[in-house]
């Protein structure tokens, strides 16, 4: 047998375990040994004002961020939980300057690290700092094909930023892939059918769809969303776009979301949720005060754990991360959230059974 051939062997056969693992977790409780994806939250400020959230409005009574020192912590454990990707989100992630310290440390762990980010505060010489530091992919957030647009839902005039962060990041010496983001609402759905377009001319290697979800709204209120969530008259127009954009995306060469997660994508407005969750065991959330939870709007009678009073590889199998995860995996609240809902399709057996490569394909990107 060739040495790459060996090579792949070893990696499919830790693909193996790890979804037999994270399968055992989801589906039958066993104890969580091993998490491949982190989503970890460094900040809540952002220099973005996005009309469907005011999470960048810091409050007098919020605990103190994770310190440099608690975020380069983490590793063990993460080493621990044989995490594949970090996923690095805010807020803005880039408000941070030690950043490139946090990434540094992470990576030096054997993780690979994405950031979640608007773009506005990086230049040619921030995107070569990132990518020195050892950033994986970038993943930038763009709303609309057009400056005013962008301005409308985003509440700053930063569609000029974004893209030049894109090019950018795809202008180093060694150029970093690039993902887009981009939430559907009733002030883009219009322009759905333009996005391949733009995502050629930004030379990017992925872009992912996301609906607008309301998970702010327990704290904004129903009607800051109201003019945001498209009307149930117009989900087949929408499904058809989207259908559209996905063929055009593909036949250029550019990843994008699971057939089935795009095909189904009304249903984060007019039905629960039809594929069981994975969250806290493919995924958990580290929130931007040390909080361990399956997702972000997993609800919380009580207090739960905190890597600022343990190990994450012991919060995970904490009593109270059991009874998160628990109401994670029977939760019936509408829920089609692209962090959540597309990771989980991996081990949805209809899904998987008749879409094999396309699996294959969601589990290559983001396990880079």
């Amino acid at each position: 047998m060739s040495e790459p051939s060996r090579s792949n062997s070893t990696s499919y056969l830790a693909l193996a375990r790890t979804y037999l693992s994270v399968w055992g977790a989801a589906r039958l409780g066993w104890r969580v040994r091993e998490v491949p994806l982190v989503f970890l939250r460094v900040t809540d400020r952002c220099n973005s004002r996005c009309l469907s959230c005011d999470g960048w409005v810091l409050r007098a009574d919020n605990p103190p961020e994770l310190t440099t020192d608690e975020i380069c912590g983490l590793v063990p454990a993460l080493k621990k939980l044989r995490t594949r990707v970090v996923a690095l989100l805010g807020g803005e992630p880039t408000i941070r300057e030690d950043l490139e310290t946090c990434i540094r440390a992470i990576r030096q762990g054997g993780m690979s690290v994405q950031i979640h980010t608007n773009g506005l505060a990086i230049d040619a010489d921030r995107a070569r700092s990132l990518a020195d530091a050892g950033l994986n992919v970038a993943r930038i957030s763009c709303d609309h094909v057009a400056a005013e647009g962008y301005q409308r839902i985003r509440g700053v005039d930063g569609y000029d930023q974004a893209v030049a962060a894109m090019r950018h990041f795809r202008s180093l010496p060694e150029p970093l892939p690039v993902a887009v983001n981009v939430v559907i609402s009733r002030l883009n759905q219009d322009v759905i059918d333009q996005f391949p377009d733009r995502a050629v001319e930004w030379g990017i290697q992925r872009m992912q769809f996301i609906p607008i979800h309301t998970r702010m709204s327990f704290r904004m209120g129903d009607s800051a969303f109201a003019p945001l969530v498209p009307d149930v008259s117009d989900l087949p127009a929408i499904l058809s776009a989207l259908d559209r954009a996905a063929d055009r995306l593909r036949a250029a060469g550019i990843g994008t979301n699971s057939s089935y997660y795009l095909r189904h994508f009304d249903r984060a407005y007019t039905s629960r949720r039809r594929v069981r969750c994975a969250a806290g065991s493919f995924a958990v959330v580290v929130t931007t005060f040390g909080e361990v939870v399956p997702c972000y709007p997993c609800p919380s009678e009580s207090e739960g754990p905190s890597v600022c009073r343990m190990p994450l590889d012991e919060a995970v199998n904490s009593e109270a991360f059991r009874h998160l995860r628990n109401c994670a995996r029977t939760c019936d609240k509408v829920c089609w959230d692209q962090g959540e809902t597309e990771p989980s399709l991996l081990f949805h057996m209809p899904y998987v059974l008749r879409h094999p490569l396309e699996v294959l394909q969601q589990v290559r990107f983001n396990s880079v």
